[in-house]
Parts: C-alpha cells; sequence; structure tokens
C-alpha cells in the first residue's frame, strides 16, 4: 500500500489448479512462492483480478517476457469476454421484462376474476338482520351510503383499469419481441459511416460444376481463377449483410464486368447510388449511365507506389468487402451443394451458363 493509488496486491492462491496457472505466467524458474509472496493487480489486464475462469484477468498475463502478440491476443480475449458479458446482461433484462409482462397478464386475469353484484341479480339471502347495516350503527367516518349509481361507477373504473392493464402487458410484449427480432440484425453503422450512401457490395462467387462434354462448353465454364469448369454468379449484398441480388449462372470464363452489364443488376439502380466492387468490376460507365457510382480499389499498374490517399480508400474499402466474403462464406456453410461440383443434370438448358462474353 502506498505504491501507487488504486494498486491491489494479491496472494498466490491456494487452489492447485489456479495456483498452477498463476506460478506458470509468472515463469521464474526454480522459484516458490511463500504465504508472504503477492502479486500486483497491474500484472492483470482491468487492474483487477476475477474469479471467473472464463475473464482473462483469471490468470495473470502482463509481464515483461511476454510478447506483443500474446499481449494483444490476451486484449482480444479480454473484449469479446467483455461482449459476452454485455449479451448475458441484456438477455437478463429482456428476460426480467418478461417475467414483469407475465406478471401483468395474471394481475390483469385476476382482476378480471372478480365478481361484481349488478342491480337485480339474486344472491343468496343472509339472515334478514344481516340484509342491511343500519348506518346509525356505524361510526361517521365510515358511513359512505353507496347507492346503485355509485356501484356502477366504480364496475366502469375496474373495467378501465383491467383494459389498461391489458393494453399495457400487450405493449411489453410486442416491445419484447422487437428487441429480439432486432437483435439478430448485423450492425452496418461501419458500413454507412465509410460509405455514407452505399447501397450494394457486389462480388462474384464461383461453383464448381461436372464436366460437359460439349468441348464449346468446357472452354467457356473453365476459370482461370479457380483452375476448374465453374459457374458463376453475380451477388449483391446491402448494407444489412443481406443478399439483394442474385443473377443466372454464367460460365466460369466470363468477365465480372459482363456479368454485371447483362445480368440485369444495373436496371436496379437509383440516382446517387454507390456500388462497392473489387477491380474486375470495370463498370463505371455502365454505372454512370443510371446516375449511379463505382467505388473500387486503385490499380497500381503503371506506377511504383499508390499514394497515401490511394492507399486509405483502399484500405477502406477492403474492410467494408469483408462484410461479403463472410455473407458469402455462410451461404456456402450453410448449403452445401455450393460446395460443387454440380452435377450438369442439376443445371437448366435454356440457363446462360455458356454465355459469351
Amino acid at each position: 500500500q502506498g505504491y501507487k493509488a488504486n494498486v491491489a496486491f494479491y496472494r498466490i492462491p491456494a487452489d492447485e489448479d489456479k495456483r498452477r496457472l498463476w506460478l506458470a505466467a509468472i515463469n521464474r524458474k526454480e522459484w516458490q512462492p511463500s504465504k508472504y509472496t503477492r502479486i500486483c493487480s497491474e500484472h492483470f489486464l482491468q487492474g483487477q483480478k476475477s474469479d471467473n475462469p472464463l475473464s482473462p484477468n483469471y490468470v495473470p498475463s502482463v509481464f515483461a517476457h511476454i510478447k506483443s502478440p500474446a499481449k494483444r491476443r490476451a486484449l482480444g480475449s479480454l473484449k469479446k469476454y467483455e461482449a459476452r458479458q454485455a449479451m448475458k446482461k441484456k438477455k437478463r433484462e429482456e428476460s426480467s421484462r418478461h417475467e414483469a409482462a407475465r406478471s401483468l397478464l395474471n394481475l390483469s386475469a385476476e382482476v378480471s376474476g372478480s365478481v361484481f353484484v349488478a342491480d337485480g341479480e339474486e344472491t343468496e339471502k343472509e339472515p334478514a338482520n344481516n340484509d342491511i347495516i343500519d348506518n346509525s350503527k356505524c361510526d361517521a367516518m365510515c358511513q359512505t351510503e353507496l347507492t346503485s349509481e355509485n356501484i356502477r361507477s366504480l364496475q366502469f373504473e375496474c373495467q378501465q383499469l383491467r383494459d389498461k392493464t391489458f393494453a399495457l402487458q400487450e405493449k411489453l410484449n410486442s416491445d419484447i419481441l422487437e428487441q429480439a427480432s432486432l437483435k439478430r440484425l448485423q450492425d452496418y453503422t461501419a458500413i454507412r459511416k465509410t460509405f455514407q450512401s452505399c447501397m450494394p457490395v457486389i462480388d462474384c462467387f464461383e461453383i464448381a460444376m461436372e464436366n460437359s462434354k460439349d468441348l464449346k462448353a468446357r472452354a467457356r465454364t473453365y476459370s482461370q481463377y479457380k483452375s476448374k469448369k465453374t459457374m458463376k454468379h453475380l451477388m449483391g449484398i446491402s448494407p444489412q449483410e443481406v443478399i439483394s441480388f442474385i443473377s443466372k449462372g454464367w460460365g466460369g470464363r466470363t468477365t465480372d464486368a459482363h456479368i454485371t452489364a447483362n445480368s440485369g443488376f444495373l436496371d436496379n439502380l437509383l440516382p446517387g447510388d454507390l456500388i462497392l466492387a473489387d477491380r474486375g468490376f470495370t463498370i463505371q460507365n455502365q454505372a454512370g449511365l443510371h446516375c449511379a457510382k463505382v467505388e473500387a480499389p486503385a490499380l497500381s499498374r503503371g506506377k511504383k507506389q499508390l499514394g497515401a490517399v490511394e492507399l486509405e480508400d483502399s484500405r477502406k474499402l477492403a474492410a467494408v468487402r469483408i462484410h461479403a466474403e463472410r455473407v458469402i462464406g455462410q451461404a456456402r456453410s450453410k448449403y452445401k451443394i455450393l460446395h460443387g461440383p454440380v452435377p450438369i443434370s442439376h443445371l437448366m438448358p435454356n440457363a446462360p451458363i455458356c454465355a459469351p462474353q
């Protein structure tokens, strides 16, 4: 104490498993801690230890002998742990709201089950001396002189309260369902922040296919990139990581620009739209006819090196295009047929898979 403000000192754990992990992290040769040994909190990522085995702060990890890549991995683990804890907290809050909604529903059911005796309704008769309570026998503070009009008014107010309770319960349920559905959507603010007018991110993906008996078809389906016979599709992916456009199949030899210009994709563009694409999509002129713009990484052809501005723009574009690659990867993992090879018998005879360039 007094070494630094907000610095704590911890004993070496007595638990054998945890103690072994701590000693391995400290990494001192031929050294055994005593009962007076302490380790300061600055050796933990968040400045304090954690008793949760899932937390990166369960074991000290900030030491001079640990290299920077390991420290970066530890910081990455800490961020993932904090994100998981935040998600668990959010789920607990939603669960609490569910419980509150159910409690309101039960309360509404209990209130609805209450019986109110209306005028003219016969009830089981009690002895005559209990039918009427003489106001003269009551204390002055208890004399209400309730009439049938007062009873009807109370019944009306109770019904209004039941209606409001039910409406509140319905509102809570609708809010919870809305949050549950929105939670599945990806956060696309990063794309909008970098490219505000971005509508689709386009890319072509190829599916391996069987060899055709037709020699011309073989030539037109051979992909230089994949070094095999493939079928190529153009895919448009929105900033929300939703597939908004997919073209028919084209031969693997067909260029990306030709597929984009002849697949009907450009007909869906609106003035001012921004398309994010790769270097192979040389469609600036075709998109310009629709008053749209194409952003693609800068080409270094004919240049010794790219300028600082071009490098930064290419870096931002590459970071955004990762979203499109992730969507394509998810589609391949979900639909095993996309791994190929696709049998020729599964292809439509009139599909433009062998369309000329």
